[in-house]
This record gives C-alpha cells, sequence and structure tokens, in this order.
C-alpha cells in the first residue's frame, strides 16, 4: 500500500471512488455531495489530490489545500469495497504528516451536519466541531486538529482532545 500525490491517470479511478463513498448520502441530505460534482483534475494538475493505492489500484483518496495557517482535507473517500480497513485513517494520517511537514500546525475539514456518523469519526480521531456553516444550502460541520497538540501525529500516546476553534463561516479562517 502507498499514498502518493494523484496522476491525471488516477482520475477515473478517484472519480469511481468519490461516487461509491459519496452516493449513499444523495438521499439522506437531499442533494448530490459537493465532492460529487468536484472537478479534480485541475486539483491533480495542481499537487492537491492523494490516493491510497494498493495492488488492487486506488482505493481510497482526499484533497489537501494549504490557506494562511491552516491546511483544508477535503473529498477524503474509500472506495466501498475497502471501507471498514483503516484507509480513511491513514488518509488523515498522512494528510497531518503532510502538514506537519509543511510547517502547518492546524488542520481543518468539513462535513454534512445531516451526516453525524462522519463528525463522530472525525472526533474519534482528535478533530473537534468548531462551527456549523452553510455549504450549498445545507448545514456543514467543521472540524478542526490542533497537531500541536494531537498527540497520535507525533508519538504513540493517547489523544489529547484539542481547545475549541471557531471557523469564521464567510473567511473559514480559525477564530482563536
Amino acid at each position: 500500500m502507498n499514498i502518493r500525490l494523484a496522476s491525471e491517470a488516477d482520475l477515473p479511478a478517484i472519480n469511481e471512488c468519490i461516487r461509491e463513498a459519496f452516493e449513499g448520502y444523495i438521499g439522506r441530505i437531499g442533494q448530490r455531495p459537493p465532492s460529487m460534482d468536484r472537478q479534480f483534475l485541475p486539483l491533480i494538475r495542481e499537487a492537491r489530490v492523494y490516493v491510497f493505492e494498493t495492488g488492487r489500484g486506488v482505493e481510497g483518496t482526499m484533497v489537501i489545500t494549504e490557506g494562511a495557517d491552516q491546511v483544508e482535507i477535503s473529498s477524503v473517500a474509500v472506495g466501498r469495497s475497502s471501507q471498514g480497513q483503516g484507509i480513511g485513517r491513514q488518509l488523515m494520517k498522512a494528510a497531518e504528516s503532510i502538514a506537519l511537514r509543511k510547517g502547518f500546525n492546524k488542520l481543518s475539514l468539513f462535513t454534512n451536519a445531516a451526516l453525524p456518523e462522519l463528525s463522530s469519526y472525525y472526533k474519534s480521531l482528535g478533530y473537534v466541531t468548531s462551527i456549523g456553516a452553510s455549504m450549498r444550502g445545507s448545514i456543514a460541520c467543521s472540524l478542526t486538529c490542533s497537531l500541536k497538540r494531537c498527540s497520535r501525529v507525533m508519538t504513540d500516546r493517547p489523544v489529547q482532545w484539542n481547545p475549541l476553534y471557531l471557523v469564521h463561516p464567510e473567511t473559514r479562517t480559525l477564530w482563536p
């Protein structure tokens, strides 16, 4: 297994992974999740898309966007047949490592508030809920992780819960 930057040749597998991961949410949120309509080719060309690859091919993907003082993770997806095997957790750990290597100490992501199991999953990884925001007509749940305090990134000690950060809903920047 390998987590690497995506290439243009990975685009069909990325789109399939996204479709498999998100299509089940359409009925629950009343619309297509934004990741399903995202154009990944420009993001691949900007070196922002990563894939989780095994001998079977691309089984997971995520997008990492650098901000002024944080990294935003988006479009985290694992193909249906690969779910429940820890791939999402490994992608998130890779995102944390990438952020630290690039000199960032905060990560953020948004998930739909109508999907509480996703918020619970990210909280189990050490993320804390910041603030609700509107995203394509849905209420989004913003979660952040402070890597300075997220001990599992740097050591094998148990996760320490992080202080609450508020994310401005328009600028999506962190308020201390």
